[in-house]
Formats: structure tokens, C-alpha cells, sequence
């Protein structure tokens, strides 16, 4: 009974991890693995802002402006091109927002760009463009060198 059971769940998570399983190029014909870029992202339908970094508001606040005299808190779930959530301040063993004063590099350039002007109570989503990331080192092995990211990205506080 308890090895059919097994058996089901290891099926189950076959099935599950079996899409991003086929999400790497043939690396047996020398390819090299594909990492996502800015090619590969549709930005229309968003905002252009300072070096390459885009954006589009879901909510738009209505409390205190972010601004580099203040400590934003904030969500956010960070994705790359395809998806895949690389981290979200909601789901780890302590989910607590970040809190954050711009200019300050506590957080990356394309974020600190895509912040600016909202206010406590938005949500918007940010893409920002390698350069403005993590460069072309990344951070592996969750972010893959030269990939760009997204935010989407919740104002909690402004302090």
C-alpha cells in the first residue's frame, strides 16, 4: 500500500517538474543552455523608463510617494523571462516585506528605476534589462548570466 502510494506521488511530481525539464536547449549537440533577454520579452503595452527598464501599474496607490528620503517596504515576487520564480518575499521561511531606501544599492538599479513615483497601496509589474540586474555574471544558480528579470511589486509602507 505504501510503496503504490509512492509510486503515485513520484508520478505526480514527474508530471509536474517534466515542463521545465524541457526547457533547456540539447546541451549534448553543444548548445549552450538558453538564458532569457530582452529580445525574448514583450514590453508593449508598458511604460519605458530610464536605461531599458519598463513598467506597467496594476493598482496604483493612493498613500505616501516612494522617494530617496524614505525606506519603501515592500512584496515582490522576482521572475525571469520565462517565468520562473527566482524569489518571493511572501513565501520563505519568514515571509516579511523588504524594506528598502533608494539610492542606496540595497536593491538592484532597474529596481530602484521602476520604483519611483508610487505610492503605499500600488502594485506594478517592472521589467528591467540585465545590465540594470545583475549584469552578465547573474547570480547563479538562480539567475543565469546576462538575464534579464521582472518584478511584480507591492508598496506596503513608506516610512
Amino acid at each position: 500500500m505504501v510503496s503504490r502510494f509512492i509510486g503515485l506521488i513520484t508520478t505526480a511530481m514527474l508530471a509536474l517538474c517534466a515542463p521545465a525539464l524541457a526547457d533547456t536547449t540539447d546541451t549534448a549537440k553543444g548548445e549552450a543552455e538558453s538564458t532569457p533577454t530582452a529580445s525574448k520579452f514583450d514590453v508593449s503595452g508598458m511604460k519605458p523608463l530610464e536605461e531599458g527598464v519598463y513598467y506597467r501599474d496594476i493598482k496604483v496607490g493612493d498613500g505616501a510617494e516612494v522617494s530617496t528620503a524614505t525606506t519603501t517596504r515592500a512584496h515582490y515576487i522576482g521572475t525571469l523571462n520565462n517565468g520562473k520564480v527566482f524569489e518571493n518575499s511572501r513565501i520563505r521561511a519568514l515571509p516579511t516585506p523588504l524594506d528598502f531606501k533608494l539610492g542606496t544599492g540595497q536593491v538592484v538599479k532597474g529596481l530602484e528605476i521602476g520604483v519611483q513615483g508610487m505610492k503605499k497601496g500600488g502594485v506594478r509589474f517592472i521589467h528591467i534589462p540585465f545590465e540594470q540586474a545583475y549584469g552578465k555574471a547573474g547570480r547563479p544558480p538562480t539567475i543565469p548570466p546576462s538575464s534579464d528579470i521582472n518584478f511584480e511589486i507591492e508598496i506596503v509602507d513608506v516610512l
